[in-house]
Order: C-alpha cells, then structure tokens, then sequence
C-alpha cells in the first residue's frame, strides 16, 4: 500500500490536459496527531523552490466531509509549465514521498480528482486560510461562469482578502458534481458573516447573480483549512 501511494503521489499532476490551468487533489487520511510532522516534511522539501507556475497546498479537511479523511493536497499549474524550475533528483522526490507515507494510514483507501480552474481572484491566504468550497452541477456552465466573474466583480469591496476561484472536475468527478466554487475566509464564523454581508449590502448584486447563473443542482459543500502552500 505504502509503495501504491509513493507511485500515486508522483503521478497526480498528468492527468488532465486543457485550458490554461489545471489542478490535481488527492485526499487522505494521516496518522493521529501527524500533522505538524507532514508539515515539517513539506516545509523541508518545497520551502526553498521555486515553480514553474502554480504550487502544491497541504489542507486540513473539516466541516461536510463524510469520510476518514483527513486531509488533501492540491497540486495547481499551468498549461505546459509544471514542475521545478530545478530539476530534482530522483532520489530526492522519492525519499520525500516516502517519509510523507509515512503518515499516511493505509487502511483508508485515498481519493484523487483533477480539473480546471476557469476563474480565479487570488486574495490573501495568510489572513484567509479556510476555504469554502461548493461542488455543483449548473445547467448553464457559460452562463454560470457569466454570473459568477459578474458578481466577484460587482461586489470586490466584499471579497478584498479573499481568494475566489471557479472551475471544473474533469477526472473523477467526486459525487458526480461537475463544477466548484471555492472562497477563502478566516475562519467558518467569517465563512458566514460573508453569506450575511451579501444577502444584506449587496442585495441587488446578489439577485442578478441568482437571477443570470442558469439552474444548479448543489452536491454538497465543506470546508478546508489551509496547513502549508507554496507557489
């Protein structure tokens, strides 16, 4: 199984092959109190390098996740730039990989998913580091895309710190939902306020949004926390 992992780990990012840019998640579940432990790992290994575009993300999954799993991570690039802008040996990803499995329990199969991101409003994730996310099926996907980029727009006074991103599940599509909507926050109590805010002050921008995104049959959504990025 550990052996499974390490080969599924330096495959993830080869999967999907679109539009501009593209991420790969692979969710699973660590050892009781394994945390700070992945994360010294990530730290050691992609503090000091740099990317050809994009980065990888180490999250903590929390509220509306009904699995084992505990946490994800988030490979991002660009179309025909990803990887290192040093290239690494590969004993050095290898033994990296493999001190990660290390803390990895085995007895809870891993979950991968890869897609595009179509929309995207970088924000601040040291100061948003819980992320909301809405995994969905919208009748009108151009439509929806219209309404959403709108909408970000229109209200930006709202989404200042926060980053927003819009896009697709191409590869696994994780409980059939086809598209996803993510917003950064500080934590599930800002997470709210959000909602409150737009409901209340931006009313109107609100209602056009509802009014032009087309029809949309919600899979679920959950939250996640941000651990380690690097980019």
């Amino acid at each position: 199984m550990k052996k499974y992992l390490l080969l599924l780990f330096l495959s993830i990012a080869f999967s999907v092959n679109s539009q501009q840019l593209r991420f790969n998640c692979i969710e699973f579940a660590a050892e009781p109190n394994s945390e700070d432990k992945v994360a010294e790992l990530f730290d050691k290994f992609y503090a000091e390098k740099k990317f050809k575009s994009g980065g990888v993300v180490l999250e903590s999954l929390g509220a509306g996740i009904r699995s084992e799993r505990t946490h994800r991570l988030v490979f991002m690039w660009e179309k025909d730039k990803w990887g290192m802008e040093e290239e690494l040996a590969e004993f050095e990803s290898d033994a990296f990989w493999r001190g990660v499995g290390n803390y990895i329990n085995s007895d809870v199969p891993t979950y991968s998913y890869a897609g595009r991101i179509h929309s995207w409003k970088e924000g601040n994730t040291d100061v948003t580091s819980s992320v909301h996310i809405w995994d969905f099926k919208p009748a009108d996907p151009v439509a929806f895309k219209k309404a959403h980029d709108k909408i970000v727009k229109d209200a930006s006074a709202a989404f200042e710190d926060r980053t927003v991103g819009f896009g697709t599940y191409d590869v696994n599509q994780p409980n059939g939902a086809t598209h996803w909507v993510v917003i950064t926050g500080r934590n599930v109590g800002d997470h709210i306020e959000l909602i409150d805010l737009m409901e209340t002050k931006y009313t109107k921008e609100l209602t056009k949004y509802f009014e032009d995104r087309s029809e949309v049959n919600h899979i679920r959504d959950f939250v996640v926390d941000i651990v380690k990025r690097y980019q």
